[in-house]
């Protein structure tokens, strides 16, 4: 559990950027919809759709949570650690689910504050007060239930392919069980050396010319 936990904060640190980035859009992108209640309802409060599309788009981010290991050349120090290949996955598939969390979360109180207010719009030119007269009517429950079915049928879905698709068969490939292979590794990483891995020369059965 602390090997997770470890791995989830070193994560959250390296995209931190984008995480607070994400947040302060979903943020503002919020408040700047809930602006339009009023006497005249504005278009601009459909804007409260618009953070759900990040279903669609944090699984990019796990990809390039990935990647970047291998483009920064910081995979050696991943293949390194004595930890299952499946924790350090698992701890970036848990921040990037957690801030997809964190946005559903905002959205969906703003979206309850809009619903709840144009409710009693309604019922204030209705007149009847009888809020289960009123056509279409979500209450509070039915608003986080389907919210939350959509998020979730659009993100888990994606969230699993992207564990698929960009895994590299490296994370696989090397036996970090091996002490002496997790100390070249950190060496070669340390170093900035490309580790060498797997390849030994039988030097007594090279020729002179290959020697």
């Amino acid at each position: 559990m602390n090997d997770f936990i470890t791995l989830y904060m070193k994560e959250l640190r390296a995209q931190r950027m984008v995480v607070g980035v994400l947040l302060l859009g979903t943020l503002g992108l919020s408040i700047y919809a809930l602006t339009g209640l009023g006497d005249v309802p504005q278009p601009r409060l459909a804007l409260i759709i618009l953070p759900y599309a990040s279903a669609l788009g944090l699984p990019f981010l796990l990809i390039h949570a990935i990647s970047s290991e291998w483009s920064a050349q910081t995979h050696y120090q991943i293949l390194a650690l004595p930890v299952p290949r499946w924790l350090v996955l698992l701890s970036k598939v848990a921040v990037v689910l957690s801030l997809g969390v964190v946005i559903y979360l905002c959205s969906t109180v703003f979206l309850q504050v809009i619903a709840d207010r144009m409710t009693a719009m309604m019922l204030a030119q209705d007149g009847s007060g009888d809020s289960f007269r009123i056509e279409p009517h979500m209450d509070g429950s039915t608003v986080w239930a389907v919210s939350g079915i959509v998020y979730g049928v659009l993100l888990l879905p994606l969230l699993a392919a992207a564990c698929i698709c960009p895994f590299p068969a490296g994370w696989r490939a090397v036996d970090t069980d091996d002490v002496a292979t997790q100390t070249r590794l950190l060496r070669a990483a340390t170093c900035g050396e490309a580790p060498e891995i797997g390849l030994r020369i039988d030097e007594s059965a090279l020729s002179g010319e290959d020697k």
